[in-house]
């Protein structure tokens, strides 16, 4: 999982020149087609519709290749905004997710135990279907042990799109816990949605504390519906939430 740090002021000029560069080549690309037009009534003069071709053929690739320029710049800008976005956001919290309750709650749901998961396979008409996997671990450190078990849940042996729910146990949530589970949450919602709208595989960490089993994640809400990181928010909500 790819943690985003990003530089406010520098990312605002890239974005105005990607914006720059992406209308200068809606421009070029108008320009090529105009010239594909005036070539095809010109086509009986003895130069007019050989240059009418080359300057279209120029004119489309220099826009392509402003295009192409400008994408990155475009897309590290509404990374930002959305960052900015999720960062007013507060943590969704789960009043009472201690590990017995959370798997017999999931058991009672339909799931089914395979190694360290909770697995349940679910239709869905925008994804087609989703395998939801459930996994509860004690650590000490958030953000280091998150990115180990992502990293073995990708070796792992699957088929279709995923859904992991990281729950980690905490002896005590600290500000830095709560923090690590916010840039955890938007990393993960800022890549699907914007970065790869279609991945195969999405990661909601929820941090609990053992003590009072509050847990807390950040809710992508009522936006981005589609995304299999809203799935695994819904279904977290839909059966520990009560």
């Amino acid at each position: 999982m790819k943690k985003y740090n990003i530089d406010e002021n520098t990312e605002e000029l890239k974005y105005k020149r990607g914006r720059c560069l992406f209308a200068l080549s809606i421009v070029l690309g108008f320009v090529g087609i105009v010239l594909l037009i005036v070539g095809i009534f010109v086509q009986n003069t003895k130069y007019g519709t050989p240059l009418s071709v080359v300057g279209a053929i120029v004119s489309m690739t220099l826009a392509f290749f402003l295009m192409y320029k400008s994408y990155s710049d475009m897309m590290a800008y509404e990374s930002l905004k959305m960052e900015r976005e999720y960062d007013k956001h507060e943590l969704y919290k789960l009043k009472s997710v201690c590990k017995y309750e959370v798997k017999s709650k999931l058991l009672g749901a339909g799931f089914s135990e395979e190694n360290e998961y909770l697995k349940k396979k679910k239709f869905s008409y925008l994804k087609d279907s989703i395998t939801y996997y459930f996994r509860m671990v004690d650590t000490a450190k958030v953000f280091g042990s998150v990115e180990r078990y992502i990293k073995e849940f990708e070796l792992m042996d699957r088929e279709g799109n995923s859904c992991l729910c990281l729950f980690v146990y905490v002896d005590h949530i600290t500000d830095e816990n709560l923090e690590d589970a916010k840039e955890l949450g938007k990393s993960d919602i800022v890549y699907e949605t914007v970065i790869n709208p279609f991945p195969q595989d999405s990661y909601v960490i929820v941090v609990v504390d053992r003590k009072t089993n509050e847990g807390y994640f950040l809710d992508i809400g009522k936006k981005h519906k589609s995304s299999l990181y809203s799935h695994g928010c819904k279904w977290i909500k839909k059966i520990l939430d009560n």
